[in-house]
């Protein structure tokens, strides 16, 4: 879908929540994918690792990796959401 609807920035997502252990492509093997494709996307999403594992590679990883905003352990929490979406919109959240 990203790399179809590349060009059109109404398509494309603002925020990526994202799982780890996924069927088919982990969550790291997109975001290998998604940082290769980038360059030529009209827009980039905000990316969150959204995962129910709690192995500090896990989360050390996904600090390495530019253009994952937060690392979150599931299940997660309302006030989360609020927090990423109000973040998003550039909205305090404090």
């Amino acid at each position: 879908f990203l790399r179809n609807n590349s060009a059109e920035a109404d398509k494309l997502p603002d925020i990526i929540l994202l799982d780890i252990n996924m069927p088919e492509m982990d969550g790291w093997q997109f975001l290998d994918e998604y940082l290769a494709i980038q360059p030529p996307l009209a827009k980039y999403a905000r990316v969150y690792v959204v995962t129910s594992s709690i192995d500090g590679a896990d989360l050390t990883k996904a600090k390495t990796i530019n253009g994952v905003f937060d690392f979150i352990v599931k299940p997660i929490q309302k006030d989360k959401l609020i927090e990423i979406f109000k973040a998003f919109q550039g909205i305090d959240t404090e």
